[in-house]
């Protein structure tokens, strides 16, 4: 894709050109007045007639260049607004996520001690657990085993937060990411914008240019035969 300084080159060569054409323009326009036939009026604008068409071609190339470079900006916009759109959708999944552990982290952090106000888990829970991890309960005490269940939920507290601060931090990524992307989109959305509205001056100057050149060339133009 071209860059910003291709496109004020070519729009700078785009305006001399168009400029330079007015300027023959308006020379042909005297020398017809001025000529003495018609024929001889023909032969002396044959130059300035060449070097418009000369300049004609430029500018019909750098259209072209300009409408392509206009085709490639709008594909990275609809590229970068697609991944807007995926990163919003992220973004409300993680948002959710968020609120659902930030109220488990709440309920547990209520406890001014890393055991105090712990909900156990069912004590059939905590034996199938210890079961499916190897653990042999049958040696323990009462007090053991509660400490170990106190402990086992201490341990899910601290999942649970390790979770939470994990989403922050990728939430944080998303929305700096997502913010890059708005900006991107902006700016490239104004640029073909402003380049929608200099190929369409540049088009209506070049028909009105067209038109000044052609109509009073055809109209005094010797018949043969």
């Amino acid at each position: 894709m071209a860059s910003l300084q291709d496109n004020a080159t070519i729009l700078r060569e785009f305006k001399t050109s168009s400029d330079r054409i007015s300027e023959l323009t308006n020379q042909v326009t005297r020398k017809l007045t001025h000529a003495s036939t018609k024929e001889a009026g023909f032969e002396a604008i044959r130059p300035e007639a060449d070097e418009i068409n000369l300049h004609f071609a430029r500018i019909r190339e750098y259209q072209r260049l300009l409408n392509a470079h206009a085709a490639a900006y709008k594909q990275t916009v609809n590229a970068a607004m697609a991944e807007a759109d995926r990163l919003s959708s992220t973004m409300q999944a993680l948002t959710y996520e968020k609120s659902r552990v930030v109220q488990e982290i709440h309920e547990l952090q209520s406890a001014p001690s890393v055991h105090a106000g712990i909900d156990l888990e069912p004590m059939e829970d905590f034996q199938a657990q210890a079961a499916e991890a190897g653990q042999d309960l049958s040696e323990l005490d009462h007090c053991d085993i509660l400490v170990k269940r106190l402990e086992n939920e201490r341990l899910q507290r601290q999942r649970l937060e390790a979770k939470k601060t994990t989403i922050m931090v990728h939430m944080r990524k998303v929305t700096v990411d997502v913010n890059v992307q708005k900006g991107l989109i902006s700016g490239l959305v104004k640029q073909i914008e402003n380049a929608d509205k200099v190929l369409t001056q540049i088009q209506t100057n070049i028909q009105s240019t067209e038109a000044r050149l052609r109509l009073p060339v055809e109209a005094d133009k010797p018949r043969h035969g």
